[in-house]
């Protein structure tokens, strides 16, 4: 962000869209950081790393891998 008042109004559209609420009791603190673009602009990161920590292990799943596709037969 080059400026607190980019900072806020970055904030205030993400509530206005209802991505992001307001709470004084946070589970995690996340980070928050923007990243240049080849045309200027910018591109915001969130650093959810210390989030991941605390959400539920997802169960294990088994994708298909190509070795699967020389077994098919018609």
């Amino acid at each position: 962000m080059k400026s607190d008042e980019d900072y806020i109004s970055l904030v205030k559209r993400l509530y206005n869209l209802t991505m992001v609420s307001f709470t004084t009791q946070p589970k995690v603190v996340t980070g928050l950081f923007a990243t240049p673009k080849k045309d200027g602009r910018q591109r915001v990161v969130t650093d959810a790393r210390p989030a991941n920590g605390v959400f539920t292990p997802s169960p294990k799943v088994e994708l298909p891998t190509p070795d699967l596709l020389a077994r098919l037969s018609a």
